[in-house]
């Protein structure tokens, strides 16, 4: 069956140009619904949720002279890189004036921190990305080859746990017993909210992955 573009058109409920902007706004007023722009030979089609409200993917759906679809790609939304950015880049530069270099593991902890939060959300993002994807194709009725799906409990899987649970208990530890002595408060906000963050994020990924299968 071929795919046209007043197919893919079905898929927006609103209409709104892929700009940096608008991306933005949809992450600070966390409006739950597929938005697109629909230009000659392209359609841009996002859709932030509640599992990708930072990381979510933006579908650019490409189509030939007879408005055929030929090709689709996916990139993460500009807005999350940016906010993401701003957030990690801003308390390491401060950290490094005021720490300077004689306590230079402050900021070399925070670097490691955003770098396996940044980690995480990644993971998270693939793992949205695929859901989204899969939907479009059910919607669309694309069929596509049946690829083996990667169990949440695979070797790979494992042994990024075996690696990030020890991390975020070891982030845990450091808030209560090294922070809060030290009277470093919003280090021990950071490490708390990361290790919570993955902790509850790695849990539903488990449940949706279960739901899914």
């Amino acid at each position: 069956m071929e795919v046209t573009k007043s197919d893919v058109e079905k898929l927006i409920e609103g209409r709104k140009e892929n700009t940096f902007l608008n991306h933005l706004l949809a992450v600070i007023t966390k409006k739950y619904q597929p938005m697109g722009e629909v230009r000659k030979k392209e359609i841009f089609v996002w859709r932030p949720n509640y599992w990708g409200s930072l990381f979510y993917p933006v579908f650019k759906f490409e189509f030939d002279n007879n408005s055929h679809l030929v090709k689709i790609s996916d990139r993460i939304s500009s807005a999350g890189i940016f906010v993401f950015a701003v957030l990690s880049i801003v308390p390491l530069v401060l950290a490094i004036v005021y720490f300077g270099i004689e306590r230079w593991f402050v900021p070399f902890a925070i670097f490691v921190i955003f770098g396996i939060l940044f980690f995480i959300l990644y993971r998270s993002y693939k793992f949205e990305k695929q859901v989204q994807l899969d939907q479009i194709f059910e919607i669309l009725e694309i069929e596509t080859e049946q690829k083996p799906v990667e169990k949440e409990w695979s070797l790979k899987n494992m042994l990024i746990r075996l690696f990030l649970y020890p991390f975020c208990l070891f982030l845990i530890f450091l808030g209560v017993f090294v922070a809060i002595p030290e009277r470093y408060y919003h280090l021990t906000i950071i490490c708390f909210a990361i290790a919570g963050f993955y902790f509850y994020l790695d849990i539903k990924m488990i449940m949706r992955a279960k739901k899914k299968g």
